[in-house]
């Protein structure tokens, strides 16, 4: 008991901040870390937008199951946490997250019979404890809570805090959490890559096809963007010609493969025949003091970038480079 209250008393008090979602979901991940001796954990959260459910924020997961794990309405487990019971599982049983396990819990996140998500947790080796699955059973009804108050005091917010063509996040909100997220990384000394593309001689486009079809060709770019990274990267529309995103727990030359399959895709529209795009790529390290300089940095890159040939247009920053 004075485990619970303890724990329910300091989340709690956070809540009293309106923080990001993130900020919160990662205290509460944190928390876990120290509670439990788990092989892997994960978070998936319902996108409403999209009626379906993506991991949020994870521990020992892949790129590449973060990326391609969704479910929807339709798949088993999720008909499974419509009934709101903890989900129990030994040796591999019926539902696994990436890895083999001897043991797994997934425990649906929900408010007033809605489902929200779910947390899931495995161990390689042995079991969990009946007192760390009560444990579970608290963090989920405390992630509940932290994602119902989120929605109802950003419900409003979100209309400004979006791009009205892109739905991607605006210069000052993309800003916002990145700041967050940087001083994240700096603390715990974890990998973190900025991206910017921009879009060479946006008045060009204009010119060519009006304001209408060169808004409809932003959106199809950010839909590209938003359909070949992450939930967890952060993507803004920082200026009319300028996307940022932000890619935590992967070092630059991880992410070159993904920007360069990124690049085609863009190339391949109709309307970017007359027109090119160039990258700018940079990893976070020691000489960078700030969120605003290490945006600087990489904008300077994707300019640079522009200038190059086409065949060459992702300009990666390296450590040296002031």
């Amino acid at each position: 008991m004075e485990f619970k209250l303890i724990k329910f008393d300091k989340l709690l008090n956070e809540l009293k901040h309106n923080r990001p979602l993130e900020e919160n979901l990662s205290k509460i991940i944190r928390d876990i870390e120290i509670e439990f001796d788990f092989q892997s954990l994960g978070i998936y959260l319902k996108i409403p937008s999209e009626n379906v459910f993506r991991l949020k924020i994870s521990r020992n997961i892949s790129y590449t199951f973060t990326k391609t794990h969704i479910f929807s309405h339709n798949d088993e487990l999720i008909k499974e946490l419509h009934k709101f019971r903890l989900l129990d599982y030994k040796e591999n049983k019926k539902f696994k997250f990436e890895k083999d396990y001897a043991h797994l819990l997934i425990m649906p996140i929900y408010f007033k019979k809605e489902l929200l998500g779910f947390i899931f947790m495995d161990k390689k080796e042995g079991f969990f404890s009946d007192k760390e699955i009560s444990k579970l059973r608290m963090f989920a009804s405390i992630i509940s809570l932290i994602i119902k108050i989120f929605v109802q005091q950003n419900e409003i917010e979100q209309l400004t805090e979006n791009d009205e063509v892109t739905g991607l996040y605006t210069h000052r909100a993309f800003l916002a959490r990145a700041e967050y997220l940087f001083s994240q990384v700096i603390r715990y000394h974890r990998d973190l890559t900025m991206v910017i593309l921009k879009i060479d001689n946006y008045p060009n486009l204009i010119r060519l096809y009006g304001n209408e079809k060169t808004d409809t060709l932003m959106k199809k770019i950010a839909d590209i963007l938003k359909d070949d990274l992450r939930y967890t990267d952060i993507i803004g529309r920082i200026y009319t010609d300028t996307f940022a995103i932000l890619m935590p727990e992967s070092p630059p030359a991880k992410v070159i493969s993904a920007i360069k399959r990124l690049n085609t895709h863009i190339m391949s529209l109709p309307e970017m025949k007359h027109n090119k795009i160039g990258w700018g790529i940079s990893g976070r390290h020691d000489k960078i003091s700030d969120i605003q300089e290490f945006l600087h940095i990489t904008e300077e890159a994707a300019f640079e970038s522009t200038r190059k040939n086409e065949k060459d247009n992702i300009n990666v920053v390296s450590e040296k480079k002031p």
